[in-house]
């Protein structure tokens, strides 16, 4: 499975929309709240072997598939 299968399959257990999955901001439905959002960052940590630094937590890093994987990339080219 791919990251980018691995992280929307994780993203459908919120909503299974394709639509939502594929926005350019999945917090802009609501269905993202603190508590999802606080998940999801365990999620990425645990499931691709990073560590999300403060300075990693911006919104664009976090409100899409592709927003995700940049982040993938970038923590593991550092």
């Amino acid at each position: 499975m791919s990251e980018r299968e691995r992280i929307e399959s994780y993203l459908r257990r919120f909503n299974a929309d394709e639509a939502w999955l594929a926005s350019a901001n999945i917090f802009a439905s609501g269905v993202v709240d603190s508590m999802v959002a606080l998940e999801l960052v365990i999620f990425l940590e645990s499931a691709f072997g990073i560590t999300v630094e403060e300075d990693d937590l911006q919104i664009e890093n976090f409100c899409s598939v592709d927003g995700m994987l940049g982040l993938l990339s970038r923590k593991r080219s550092a």
